[in-house]
């Protein structure tokens, strides 16, 4: 009996199977199709997060129809009509009406924008009031050589021309002050009535024209000099969304913008000389001289393209949770990863095998919490939404690895595994310049720690 006992002891193990002793690589190959797998659904995400982006933008497009866009303001400058000699037929001439655009000198632009906050549904728009004052005066000067007899020059047909891209957000009536004596308003200019009420003008207002598809002409009549220095003062008092921008029509332009906004984006084809910006608002000036335009200080026949040297401000909203969102779905792949190699790890270390259909039910969870966070912050905002989503999801991952690992500790230590990748994404999520920079190190951290707490494994050994 003893004998039979002893070889029996003395019998050899049986060697272990081909699929036991690569275990953990087919599970490595099936954790990195599974990873694979897991974009499908944060594409479903990514979309969903695009479509509530859209219906918010719907919503401030439709506010903003009817409360104003953004607004430019073109101009001002003085229009002056003349008389030109056209060849006909027969070798015959006429005399038709055309146009000399005069730009004025030294224009002063003093801006105020206060925003206002309004809600539609669950989404807040920002909208905003502004008051402008335009000054500045005419040079005779500058049209003394501009190639046209003063005679052939309907000098009492002078208008002053404004252009404002969203008239429907004016508040009041444009009101102007001329020589300082003579006070009245802005009238809107019908291009349609002038062109028909003289057919020989038509070529010449549709050259006007070419440049205002994108904002409403007013004029204000005038009686002009050509002899003397003319002051113009303007105010303007107007709604709109989404920012505030002017043209550089003076020969030298200088404009001041202030506002409680405190978050400015400059904007168009000139950045401010100077401007300032705390949790008080903004402080911008703008110093354009005439050399860095693109259009002359006196113009005949054409309308100089005004459009084309606009500068400004973009009211950009303090908190855009949508975007936060995006870029956070964008890090799925890799919060994913990181947590189903821990996954892995755990497993390693506490020589318990997790059956394929978990790491799916962790993964999905892993994916419900962007679904979590993007519908939270529509109520609550990004960051609340974050710290619910993420205690939420840590504490269901962590009490289902503790109980499929039958351990608690394992359970508290991968919950705080977990809760660090949760701060670490929300860090790189608040970054913008530097997310790449620090995303890098942090990668290369979580490998070095993967690497040194698995460097004594024997990945031969058979999992209990």
């Amino acid at each position: 009996m003893e004998n039979q006992i002893s070889e029996l002891q003395e019998q050899p193990k049986a060697a272990p199977t081909f699929w036991e002793s690569n275990k953990f690589v087919f599970k490595g190959f099936f954790i990195g199709l599974l990873i694979l797998l897991m974009l499908i659904p944060s594409f479903f995400v990514q979309n969903l997060v695009h479509e509530r982006a859209s219906r918010k933008e719907e919503v401030i497009a439709e506010i903003s129809e009817k409360w104003g866009n953004a607004q430019t303001v073109f101009g001002p400058f003085l229009v002056i009509p003349y008389l030109k000699t056209v060849a006909v037929a027969d070798n015959k001439t006429k005399e038709v009406k055309s146009l000399i655009y005069y730009l004025p000198e030294n224009l002063k632009v003093n801006g105020n924008v206060q925003p206002e906050d309004r809600h539609r549904s669950i989404y807040d728009v920002t909208l905003y009031r502004t008051s402008v004052q335009i000054a500045g005066h005419f040079d005779p000067n500058t049209l003394a050589n501009i190639g046209i007899e003063p005679q052939k020059i309907l000098w009492n047909e002078a208008y002053v021309q404004l252009g404002l891209s969203d008239i429907k957000g004016l508040e009041k009536q444009i009101s102007v002050h001329w020589d300082k004596d003579v006070q009245g308003s802005f009238d809107v200019i019908n291009e349609e009535v002038v062109a028909k009420s003289d057919a020989e003008t038509v070529s010449d207002v549709a050259s006007a024209s070419s440049d205002n598809r994108d904002y409403t002409n007013l004029r204000f009549p005038i009686v002009y000099d050509p002899s003397k220095k003319h002051d113009f003062e303007i105010e303007l008092y107007a709604k709109g969304s989404g920012g505030l921008y002017f043209t550089p029509t003076g020969n030298q332009t200088d404009v001041v913008l202030h506002s409680t906004w405190r978050s400015p984006a400059f904007d168009g084809n000139y950045l401010p000389s100077n401007s300032s910006a705390n949790e008080n608002g903004f402080t911008a000036n703008w110093s354009i001289p005439k050399a860095s335009r693109p259009y002359a200080q006196v113009s005949v026949g054409a309308a100089p393209k005004l459009s084309a040297s606009s500068f400004g401000v973009k009211l950009l909203q303090l908190n855009d949770n949508y975007a936060k969102n995006e870029r956070s779905v964008k890090y799925a792949i890799l919060f994913v990863t990181l947590t189903f190699a821990i996954f892995f790890l755990m497993e390693i270390l506490q020589k318990r095998s997790i059956h394929p259909l978990q790491y799916i039910l962790v993964g999905l969870a892993l994916i419900l919490f962007y679904v979590l966070l993007l519908s939270i912050s529509e109520y609550a905002g990004f960051n609340k939404a974050y710290a619910v989503a993420a205690v939420a999801i840590v504490g269901l991952i962590g009490f289902y690895a503790g109980a499929i690992l039958r351990s608690r500790r394992a359970g508290v230590s991968f919950g705080l595994g977990l809760s660090g990748l949760y701060a670490y994404i929300f860090f790189l999520i608040q970054l913008e310049d530097y997310a790449l920079l620090f995303g890098s190190i942090g990668l290369f951290i979580v490998l070095a720690l993967i690497m040194y707490y698995t460097r004594k494994i024997n990945w031969n050994s058979r999992v209990q």
